[in-house]
């Protein structure tokens, strides 16, 4: 839930957080090998009201059909950090290997204003 809060004629963005870190129990084999990491929330008593500018960043999460209550982090940062470490890795092996990720890496803005993307070591 998110919502603002005024005093004195300042606006203050608050989100009210439920942690979802209780105990799961054993992880299963399956999930394991698909990479998955199933989350479950602590009781609603546990919320707190947190202010949104100390949200660094959030992850999906998609309920887990098979327990009722259970659900799969969905963690876009984390896999695309360990896909591209293992591929740069694998690209320092072979230099002349044409890139195999996509990375968007954004260089510095010369004198001029304009800066260069580069997509997959393209310019």
């Amino acid at each position: 839930m998110l919502f603002i809060c005024t005093i004195d004629q300042v606006d203050y963005p608050f989100a009210l957080v439920q942690p979802y870190d209780a105990p799961v129990g054993r992880r299963r084999h399956k999930d394991k090998d698909l990479g998955l990491w199933q989350i479950r929330a602590k009781s609603r008593s546990d919320a707190e009201f947190v202010p949104l500018c100390s949200i660094v960043r959030g992850a999906a999460m998609a309920p887990d059909y098979e327990v009722s209550g259970d659900f799969f982090l969905i963690d876009t940062t984390r896999r695309v950090t360990r896909t591209t470490r293992t591929t740069t890795l694998k690209d320092n092996e072979n230099a002349n290997a044409r890139p195999s990720r996509l990375t968007a890496r954004v260089k510095p803005p010369s004198s001029n204003g304009s800066g260069t993307a580069t997509i997959g070591g393209l310019t």
